[in-house]
């Protein structure tokens, strides 16, 4: 059947992707709206701005749509968010989308999110956690064709999900069609069955000195599809029943250093 996902409820708005029609309750759901969106939503997260609108992360990339508030069925207003050009360093305590390019968001406390934490929809943003701890229940930081991320220095627990449990593509770090990424300095706790602590898709990847201290059942420590990835000096636990590193279409791959326990899986 289709996936279905939901959002969390901001002003009474509750938003539901169900396949690739996305619905939408203002009254705390006593009543809804359906709009065809014509791609498969995999990720919902509402606009912390306006209760009118929300963040769509599809396989066709990461969208704000702002539907009409009458007339059923309408016609949807669907566009990539506008990063703003200025760079600079944003202090940040909470989940949201990181919409500034060219800018440096610094963690300033521990953060909870029910669902994703971070989604990443502009190029060349760096997430720096300084050692604070996010916990999540599907996935720390979400990107979608996002250029030359880096996320580092972050401590990423998956602590609200049920352990063993199945949800699609809920990896702690998803980073798809985002090429020049870097994750660094990183530790990853899952428990979410057959995912993923990092799953990288885009060229010339360079994911270094991670600790992927626990994964979930039949899951996988480091991902990665795309050409000249460096995949080095990583620690992961692998034991329950998983797989250290898995590559797919990745020549040029640079591979060493790294310290895999596994059992029941494969070392790579």
């Amino acid at each position: 059947g289709a996936l279905m996902t939901f959002s969390e409820v901001v002003d009474r708005a509750l938003w539901v992707g169900d396949g690739s029609h996305l619905k939408r309750s203002i009254d705390g759901g006593k009543a809804w709206q359906s709009f065809a969106v014509g791609y498969p939503i995999r990720r919902l997260l509402p606009d912390p701005k306006s209760a009118e609108a929300v963040y769509v992360a599809a396989n066709a990339g990461l969208f704000r749509v702002h539907p009409p508030a009458n007339d059923l069925p309408p016609a949807l207003h669907v566009a990539a968010a506008s990063p703003a050009p200025e760079p600079g360093t944003i202090a940040i305590d909470s989940p949201g989308v990181l919409d500034r390019a060219n800018t440096v968001y610094r963690l300033a406390a521990d953060i909870r999110a029910h669902g994703t934490a971070f989604f990443v929809i502009a190029d060349n943003i760096t997430i720096d956690g300084q050692g604070h701890t996010v916990h999540f229940d599907l996935s720390a930081v979400e990107a979608n064709g996002a250029k030359h991320l880096t996320v580092k220095n972050l401590i990423a627990r998956q602590s609200g999900a049920k352990p063993g449990a199945s949800h699609g593509n809920a990896h702690a770090f998803d980073l798809m069609f985002c090429p020049n990424a870097t994750l660094t300095g990183l530790t990853i706790e899952t428990v979410l069955r057959a995912n993923r602590g990092i799953a990288v898709s885009g060229d010339n990847a360079t994911i270094s000195g991670n600790v992927i201290a626990k994964l979930g059942i039949f899951s996988t420590g480091i991902s990665v599809e795309g050409a000249g990835a460096k995949i080095l000096q990583n620690k992961i636990d692998a034991t329950n029943g998983g797989c250290g590193i898995d590559l797919a279409n990745s020549p040029g791959a640079e591979i060493g250093g790294n310290e895999i326990r596994y059992g029941g899986g494969s070392p790579a």
